[in-house]
């Protein structure tokens, strides 16, 4: 069995730790072992470890804090990523990562920073401040300001983590406070750079504009369309020599879906209370999947033309539904106009300063002298140094927002990318339309920094897929607590508005499709009712409400199944009845605070609470598979002494939807 140790030790700049990784293996047929690494920021690179002997392989690398992934390759076939299952993230990823997290952090009691993941703004004069305590003496917490004292309100607390919050209501532009925290007969104050005093001193405070943000964008709730998979009319094949319909997808397949196809649908998805599509690339390419592409502002002709997209664009408009755009900034195709200069031209191209190429020629028998999507030779990476290549996004960023009318961006690979070419980027689109909605992917949730100063609304939300939904419902290996306190650590890393824009997710066209991996499929519609019910914008991947199957890639990219079963049945409408409840009650979903006043274990029963004003959405989970009694929400919503009268039962693998209004003593089972 392969054996990984992990040395970490800080020797660099504070933005980033010094790793040593050692390899050991006892297969004696492998003579050399490349490590393959995903950073939290910054491109994927490959590196030779150097042998030490014994089947031990080492190297030292610097990278960024957060969480990174990697993989290895055995005697040069960098077509097959190795690493030992029981480190892999999922056994249906076929280019085997493995993740680590590398974090250095001071300790201290309270866990808060003067940055916008710990303040943030909510709406109108309401601000959320946000903090985390490590210890159980501390029983209270409160922000001083002057005379003033704002107490804060448990979200959660499991063993010694407490996650507190306070909404606060300012109308000046600028705050000075500590935070008090006391307990077991003593009382301290955390001030700026987690200095700790026995009172408030002045010249420590910290310091804090109070920047309003526009209202949360209206971007509820999003279903994502691989057009190639989706739908494709005329249904019969044409000239373009397509698959079969239908047919076992292979990683080169072409079906044919197009945007006739998708506008066909475009009531079957307003009908069940979506307000967004997003569409995977559209733009002209080699490849069905279109991250590849040759032309960034052309559409591929297999997809149809620009009357079809306009047409898309206005009948989603009509139905209510905004229109997002994938787009692969970071990568282009063989056949982009400037790549295929320099294969023809090679050392004499105008366009040499597009790409980062080592040496000439480009190719020999065993490997590609370029930068490359993950050492994808078909993907030349583009080096954003280049003014050039800046201005030509530029103009992209501009023209479909302009041209089309569209309502946002995913950026592809956005940590891989410059944050000050994706801020770019983000400020031309939005001179053309402000209200773009702008979402970057990223696998690790811990880049706050990156995101605020980009300008993204928001991530694709891996971590919480990674950390929370896989190990609770696929591997059942934590308990509902520790789920409970993996979805509060990573919604503590973000400010509350790119949590709210933030997408949460079961399945996409990256990863297995939720259906085919969850343990108790039982749990299928809870899984949608928690990311419902979660900060973030949910995003069902097509045929998800239609039970779909499907593993690794290009298994999880069939054609689309719009028929369904009995199961399936009753997803789709537990779908249809959660977007109707999250536009129903915009505010408590938009700007609400969240709690977990009920976690228990034993019955498998948890409450989400989530609060807005006077108003309240208790969401009440059995994962177990027998029915059990709890709590009525009454009683959290009116800290009320419990009686037998608010004693309530909830069924076994089911979820139960109210609202409460404090003030005029509403209740509604939704």
């Amino acid at each position: 069995m392969n054996q990984i140790y992990n040395e970490v030790t800080n020797k660099k700049a504070k933005n980033s730790i010094w790793k040593e990784i050692i390899f050991k293996l006892s297969d004696e047929s492998v003579k050399t072992v490349h490590i393959g690494v995903y950073p939290s920021h910054g491109r994927y690179f490959r590196k030779k470890m150097k042998y030490k002997g014994g089947g031990i392989f080492k190297i030292g690398i610097d990278l960024p804090k957060g969480k990174f992934f990697y993989h290895f390759f055995f005697n040069n076939k960098f077509d097959s990523p190795k690493n030992d299952e029981q480190f892999v993230i999922s056994k249906y990823d076929y280019q085997k990562k493995a993740s680590f997290v590398l974090e250095t952090e001071i300790f201290c009691p309270i866990q808060f920073s003067n940055k916008p993941h710990c303040i943030s703004h909510i709406k109108d004069d309401i601000w959320e401040v946000r903090l985390i305590t490590h210890q159980k003496w501390i029983s209270h917490v409160a922000l001083v300001e002057g005379t003033e004292e704002y107490p804060f309100s448990i979200a959660y607390t499991e063993k010694n983590v407490t996650f507190w919050f306070a909404r606060l209501k300012f109308v000046k532009s600028e705050i000075n406070f500590c935070i008090k925290f006391n307990g077991s007969n003593q009382t301290k104050y955390l001030h700026d750079n987690h200095k700790i005093c026995d009172s408030p001193i002045t010249e420590f405070l910290f310091t804090t504009p109070l920047e309003k943000r526009n209202d949360y964008l209206p971007f509820r709730v999003g279903y994502q369309v691989f057009p190639d998979r989706f739908h494709r009319i005329p249904e019969e094949k044409n000239s373009l020599n397509l698959v079969e319909w239908g047919g076992e997808p292979t990683y080169s397949s072409l079906f044919g879906g197009n945007i006739k196809g998708i506008i066909s649908k475009l009531d079957y998805i307003a009908g069940l209370g979506f307000d967004f599509i997003f569409l995977n690339p559209i733009f002209f390419s080699k490849s069905y999947h279109r991250y590849d592409c040759i032309d960034y502002e052309r559409i591929d002709p297999v997809l149809g033309d620009e009357a079809d997209f306009n047409e898309l664009i206005e009948k989603a408009h009509r139905l209510g539904l905004k229109v997002i755009l994938d787009i692969s900034l970071n990568h282009c195709s063989t056949d982009f106009f400037a790549f295929k200069d320099i294969l023809e031209n090679q050392a004499k191209s105008a366009y040499l300063n597009w790409f980062e190429i080592e040496q000439f020629p480009l190719f020999d028998e065993t490997r590609h002298y370029y930068s490359s999507w993950h050492g994808y030779k078909d993907m030349p990476q583009f080096n954003f140094d280049e003014k050039e290549v800046q201005q030509y996004f530029m103009n992209v960023a501009r023209y479909w927002p302009q041209k089309f009318n569209i309502d946002g961006w995913r950026l592809d690979v956005a940590s891989e990318m410059p944050v000050s070419f994706i801020k770019e980027f983000v400020t031309s689109s939005r001179k053309v339309k402000p209200d773009l909605m702008i979402i970057g992917e990223l696998w690790d949730n811990s880049l706050s920094d990156f995101v605020v100063d980009s300008g993204l609304d928001g991530i694709t939300n891996f971590s919480l897929y990674l950390d929370s939904l896989i190990p609770f419902f696929q591997y059942e290996s934590v308990s509902i607590s520790n789920l409970v306190l993996s979805i509060m650590k990573v919604q503590s890393r973000n400010s509350f508005s790119v949590n709210q824009s933030s997408w949460n997710f079961l399945s996409n066209h990256d990863i297995a499709r939720f259906y085919s991996i969850i343990k108790d499929k039982r749990k299928y519609s809870l899984a949608f009712t928690l990311i419902y019910g979660i900060f973030g914008t949910p995003i069902i991947y097509y045929g998800e409400e239609n039970c779909m199957n499907g593993l690794a890639d290009p298994d999880n990219r069939q054609c689309m199944e719009f028929e369904s079963g009995e199961t399936s049945d009753f997803v789709h409408e537990t779908i249809k009845k959660l977007n109707r409840i999250k536009a129903a009650y915009e505010n408590i979903f938009n700007f609400g605070s969240i709690a977990f006043p009920l976690v228990d274990n034993k019955n498998k029963v948890m409450i989400i609470q989530r609060s807005y004003a006077k108003d309240s959405i208790f969401l009440v989970f059995n994962f177990d598979d027998i029915d059990h009694q709890y709590l009525h929400p009454i009683t959290y919503s009116a800290n009320k002494e419990a009686d037998a009268s608010m004693v309530a039962k909830i069924k076994r693998y089911s979820a139960e939807i109210f609202f409460i209004n404090e003030e005029n003593g509403t209740f509604e089972l939704l």
